[in-house]
């Protein structure tokens, strides 16, 4: 969608921006002004950022970009990327931000009160590569190229195995490596066969790799408006759903639906109890209401794909 695509096109400006801002507040701050005339500096853009990155993740497919797209200066072709990560990194800078205007004691604080400066710190290196670079996928003469969260992957065409084709798999395209010492990663990279780019469906992105793959002729066009236009024509018909992600039907997106309300105050209550039983600011409680939220993410996560997946199955 547009606004992703706009996000991720001016993200370093994006970027610099908030980071300029959340340090003229925070130094602001410091030099004695009242931190609550300096908070809708840092809420505003923060709750902004957080809205935005909701409706970029959350747009159906249909308002995707239908394949990938042709850099003819760069000889590739790429996958489009969202700039869900700028705008997650404009939240994460501004979040920062608040918790240095109003810093925790970290002599006499609580557990809770001292540990999530430092985490909040910790999680940029997590994804500093994204931030960078986005997320992606982009193919040229000599190979794939996947840039990821924390790194990049580069495959060579020579790497892949070419009894095994890449493959769609969840929300990810699978490669399968006959030569993998050939394979060359920078930063720190988890899974070097595993390959996302957020902008695009994987079934197309597997689908292109396959046919660069098999054709190896074809590689010296990559990036060329002909050999695009055969690419696009090779891969024309929609591939299959990898096995792995068939559609939803209604009475399973029901079922999950119900699964998920009732894991709300299941859930809930084990956040209260963790709290009575062991107190809100003990390492056992801080522990538990990790727990609760990492548990909460991965439902959200599976419910999202549940409706990305049934929208696919009514839109065939």
């Amino acid at each position: 969608m547009r606004l992703g695509a706009t996000a991720d096109r001016f993200r370093h400006s994006i970027l610099l921006t908030a980071l300029v801002l959340t340090a003229a507040v925070v130094t602001a701050r410091w030099s004695g002004i009242d931190p609550d005339t300096l908070l809708p500096v840092l809420v505003v853009p923060l709750a902004g950022a957080f809205l935005l990155a909701l409706v970029v993740m959350s747009a159906p497919a249909w308002r995707r970009r239908a394949t990938m797209l042709l850099a003819a200066e760069k000889r590739a072709v790429h996958t489009p990327r969202t700039g869900t990560t700028t705008l997650v990194g404009v939240a994460h800078l501004t979040a920062l931000g608040l918790l240095l205007m109003y810093p925790p004691d970290f002599t006499h604080g609580t557990f809770k009160e001292r540990i999530i400066l430092p985490l909040v710190v910790l999680a940029f290196p997590c994804y500093a590569h994204a931030l960078r670079h986005g997320l992606g996928v982009t193919l040229t003469a000599d190979g794939v190229h996947a840039d990821k969260y924390a790194g990049a992957v580069t495959v060579p065409w020579a790497a892949l195995d070419p009894d095994k084709p890449a493959e769609a798999e969840h929300n990810q395209v699978r490669l399968r490596y006959l030569r993998p010492e050939l394979v060359r990663t920078t930063g720190w990279v988890l899974g070097k066969d595993a390959l996302t780019g957020d902008g695009l469906r994987h079934e197309t992105v597997a689908a292109a790799i396959r046919y660069y793959a098999a054709h190896p002729r074809e590689r010296a066009g990559i990036g060329s408006t002909e050999g695009h236009q055969r690419m696009l024509a090779a891969i024309g018909v929609e591939p299959p759903a990898a096995p792995g992600d068939r559609p939803t039907t209604g009475r399973r997106l029901a079922l999950l639906v119900g699964a998920t309300v009732l894991a709300i105050p299941c859930l809930t209550l084990i956040e209260v109890g963790g709290d009575d039983l062991f107190g809100a600011d003990s390492a056992a409680g801080m522990a538990v209401h990790l727990v609760v939220v990492m548990v909460v993410s991965i439902i959200a996560a599976l419910l999202r794909d549940g409706i990305r997946r049934y929208r696919q199955g009514r839109r065939r």
